[in-house]
């Protein structure tokens, strides 16, 4: 995540909390290639792009999120709004004592599995609630891979696999 996403992240944080509003708006723009490559686009001049913005419906009624859009234009900045969003999003878990935690696995554990991880992660990261992000990667050759609040936990075969072959040159070495 890069620092500015964060710097932007916080302002808007501090700015308006309804977080939930502001991405959905912005992922309603992402989701939408030819609008969000024209918006990105360093064809079109600052003030093209600011007459879009101020012609999308969702904008039109919320001016504090169609001045930050505006602000994005302006400084080139805008291609960072899914940086910024992942950062809002994290900002208002954690403000609500909520934490996002990334799960690297080989197949998506089933709702109890969740459940009782979820449990256990909250108790040891003193939270209330757990959200679970999954990303698949058939490398790890089974078991998962953590990442929550800056804390790696490998539990993975791969890892462990890792781990021995560390041991065993080690051993040699002695």
């Amino acid at each position: 995540m890069s620092e500015i996403a964060k710097r932007y992240a916080k302002a808007l944080y501090e700015l308006d909390q309804r977080t939930e509003v502001f991405c959905q708006i912005a992922y309603d723009l992402i989701q939408q290639p030819p609008l969000w490559e024209a918006l990105c686009s360093p064809v079109l001049q600052v003030k093209e792009k600011e007459h879009i913005l101020k012609r999308l419906p969702d904008l039109q009624s919320e001016q504090v999120y169609l001045s930050f859009y505006k602000l994005l234009v302006e400084k080139g900045r805008l291609k960072q709004l899914p940086e910024i969003l992942k950062e809002l999003e994290q900002l208002s878990c954690s403000e609500h004592g909520c934490a996002q935690c990334t799960m690297h696995c080989v197949q998506i554990p089933d709702q109890q599995e969740q459940q009782a991880l979820a449990k256990v992660l909250c108790r040891l990261h003193h939270k209330q609630e757990i959200q679970f992000q999954f990303v698949i990667e058939p490398e790890l050759l089974g078991g998962f891979l953590l990442e929550l609040d800056g804390i790696t936990y490998d539990k993975s075969v791969r890892g462990v696999l890792r781990g021995l072959a560390g041991q065993m040159k080690e051993r040699r070495m002695v």
